[in-house]
């Protein structure tokens, strides 16, 4: 094999490998935050972008048949990838444009158009919504709860779970419901079940926390916020969006309740 035939192998190798990093991306990463997702797909659609580009600064007098099929061969795949990453992408913005949407009129004081909102949105399907639309429902079982719902949200807890099973978030969902409508036994079992297959879940752990705290276990409630402040100091991807509102309104109002149970030797 002569240097031009090197040359282009290497490149052809480079793209391939960018190409399935892309994909890999996509699939393996799905709980980091979309912009980093996002980041990452472009930067890797980029670096196969230029791998295919230096396939024409190769002279292709010297390029075996076979070589040159390859490296056309990934224009389209490249292509094809894009268009796939454009679609999922555009579909996970649908999702959290109406979330974001049902956020706000629920801090209007309009939770029942959230609920609304969120299950329209999540009836148009897959098609519409992506692999990410059962957080539509997610969110209905959330709001549902506050409104003290229960046969709503026990529903959309069911087909949450359906769709994503064994999903950390989900599964703090149900335990939320479980302890709200006065079942604390089955709560804690549910989450410390969770909490087995999914230890660095932040959002499971601050859900253990609040059960704790109903329970009135108060020191080892303690002890799972302090394993939740780890977690949010050291780890580099967690299951919340935001982790300076996740301390101050899940977490803050946890600690106080602590103390005052403490302080009341209740």
């Amino acid at each position: 094999m002569n240097a031009d035939q090197k040359q282009l192998l290497g490149v052809v190798l480079i793209s391939f490998v960018a190409l399935m990093l892309l994909v890999a991306q996509q699939i393996l990463s799905r709980k980091a935050p979309q912009r980093t997702r996002l980041g990452c797909g472009l930067s890797l659609g980029a670096l196969a972008l230029i791998g295919i580009a230096c396939l024409w600064t190769v002279p292709k007098a010297n390029v075996a048949p076979i070589l040159q099929i390859a490296g056309l061969a990934l224009v389209p795949l490249f292509v094809l990838f894009t268009i796939l990453i454009t679609v999922l992408s555009r579909k996970v913005r649908r999702v959290n444009r109406t979330i974001t949407q049902a956020h706000a009129l629920n801090d209007q004081g309009d939770t029942a158009s959230a609920v609304a909102l969120l299950e329209e949105q999540f009836a148009k399907g897959t098609q519409h919504n992506g692999e990410y639309g059962w957080i539509l429902l997610a969110n209905v079982a959330h709001y549902s709860i506050e409104l003290r719902d229960w046969p709503r949200a026990e529903t959309a807890l069911e087909r949450v779970l359906e769709l994503a099973p064994g999903d950390a978030v989900a599964l703090g969902i149900k335990a939320r419901f479980l302890q709200q409508s006065g079942r604390l036994d089955d709560a804690r079992e549910l989450i410390e079940a969770t909490l087995k297959d999914h230890p660095q879940s932040v959002a499971a752990h601050t859900m253990h926390a609040k059960t704790l705290v109903a329970l009135g276990e108060w020191n080892q409630a303690a002890e799972t916020l302090t394993l939740v402040d780890q977690l949010l100091e050291t780890e580099q991807t967690v299951d919340v969006d935001d982790r300076s509102a996740w301390r101050e309104k899940e977490l803050t109002p946890l600690r106080e309740a602590i103390a005052q149970g403490t302080a009341n030797g209740r």
